[in-house]
């Protein structure tokens, strides 16, 4: 049986995921592209779904690294890079299988290079539609569990942008709002995960018994459906 096909905590993830890229934008993204903030929050069915494009195939938790002096090596630049021309970035790379919402998502949140010579600290940040050209995405990752949570890489192909969807396009900028995604917001992210987690824990304990129990399981649904109010999934 699958481990998340009552539960849907995968799904919580997935959600806390989604409004990243938006929760971003409306900081520091001029009005044209706000815009897109107001049409997420206006959204009742569920048909924009973010994703942050931060992990790459030889980059994940060494981000956390990049105050360091020796992560300005170029060697350690993020390899999906944007190339200005003209009024445009020109964007390729990929970012990894492990990208939350990947498969699915509709906007995304992409860190990625803009100087290469600043190793790490030449970090640029975009608000990206993924239904651009030159966009391409792998399968859901198949997993034993949160299969409600699809993870998959996305790979950009000479991908055009006007240059206003690149909302933070100067290095060090760049670079002080990755570190604060990473620091405060991340000790929020990771309060949340915290959190599912041990929702996780404790509807793992009562599942248990109560999937052998039909009865008692209804009445924990109802008792928790009256809770919240609505019909549950």
């Amino acid at each position: 049986m699958r481990g998340d096909s009552h539960v849907h905590a995968g799904l919580c993830e997935s959600l806390a995921c989604s409004i990243v890229p938006f929760l971003l934008t409306s900081a520091f993204g001029g009005p044209e592209i706000r815009r897109y903030v107001r049409e997420y929050c206006d959204d009742t069915t569920g048909k924009m779904v973010g994703c942050f494009a931060f992990t790459e195939p030889d980059h994940g938790s060494d981000w956390v690294l990049a105050g360091q002096s020796e992560m300005d090596d170029p060697k350690f630049s993020p390899s999906v890079r944007a190339v200005r021309k003209g009024s445009e970035y020109v964007i390729t790379g990929q970012k990894s299988d492990f990208i939350s919402n990947g498969p699915i998502a509709t906007h995304a949140l992409l860190i990625l290079n803009v100087d290469r010579s600043k190793g790490m600290r030449g970090t640029g940040i975009a608000f990206i539609p993924l239904d651009l050209p030159g966009i391409s995405r792998s399968k859901p990752l198949d997993k034993l569990g949160l299969r409600s949570y699809p993870q998959g890489a996305i790979v950009f192909d000479e991908v055009k942008i006007p240059e206003n969807m690149m909302i933070v396009s100067e290095p060090e900028q760049g670079f002080g709002t990755q570190q604060w995604i990473l620091t405060p917001a991340g000790e929020l992210l990771s309060s949340v995960n915290t959190g599912l987690y041990g929702l996780r824990i404790f509807l793992g304990h009562v599942r248990i018994p109560l999937a052998v129990n039909h009865e008692e399981f209804e009445h924990w649904r109802l008792d928790l459906r009256n809770f919240l109010g609505r019909r549950l999934v």
